[in-house]
């Protein structure tokens, strides 16, 4: 990622247990997802889970930063 980022995205720090995290990493390379993309796509999930987010917004919301 460039030093410039994306104006439609927001940076956040997360803390997460050691256990999850492990989790995390072991999963998000598995499926050649960068951390910030798995993060996104995991919180984008549990939105369209509980019927906040519609899976046609899912579906346009990017998750790579360009």
């Amino acid at each position: 990622m460039s030093q410039e980022v994306n104006k439609s995205f927001i940076r956040r720090t997360v803390v997460l247990n050691r256990k999850v995290d492990e989790e995390v990493e072991r999963v998000r390379r598995r499926l050649g997802m960068s951390r910030s993309e798995f993060i996104r796509y995991s919180v984008l999930r549990m939105l369209e889970e509980l019927n906040v987010l519609s899976s046609k917004a899912h579906n346009k919301a990017s998750l790579k930063e360009e």
